[in-house]
């Protein structure tokens, strides 16, 4: 994941690398205010330092806005950094939101037969004793 968010973050900065036009120093100033932004979000994801991370992005959509609104970026390049933008407020998203533990499952155990009530071998009933007889006393 860690390359996926330096290559995403290098494509924005390759991408305000080109919007340079070399006009008046407000468009400079605005593409090197740009440019140190995608620095600070690519340092901070590189770092794996989310909240930095998160705070880079929140600059970095305000600082777009105020160059776009001026004139020191056209809106296909606004439109092209945003995007890249977007895939890496995703992928920090999931690094932030937390995730739920799952327990640890505990081992089935098997229940335990009840138990039988003893055989009897050869005559009904208890001892030899002939209690059922014919009362002979």
């Amino acid at each position: 994941m860690r390359a996926r968010y330096v290559v995403i973050t290098s494509a924005a900065a390759i991408a305000l690398a080109g919007c340079s036009s070399g006009g008046s120093s407000s468009a400079s100033g605005s593409n090197a205010t740009l440019q140190a932004d995608v620095l600070q979000l690519t340092q901070a994801a590189a770092a794996r330092n989310w909240p930095a991370a998160d705070v880079a992005m929140g600059q970095l959509r305000s600082d777009l806005a105020t160059a776009l609104s001026s004139g020191a970026i056209g809106p296909t390049q606004a439109a092209k950094i945003r995007a890249d933008l977007t895939a890496v407020a995703a992928d920090v998203a999931l690094k932030t939101t937390p995730t739920t533990p799952r327990p640890t499952p505990k081992p089935k155990q098997k229940p335990k037969p009840k138990p039988q009530p003893p055989k009897q071998h050869g005559r009904h009933g208890h001892g030899g004793d002939n209690q059922g007889g014919d009362g002979g006393d």
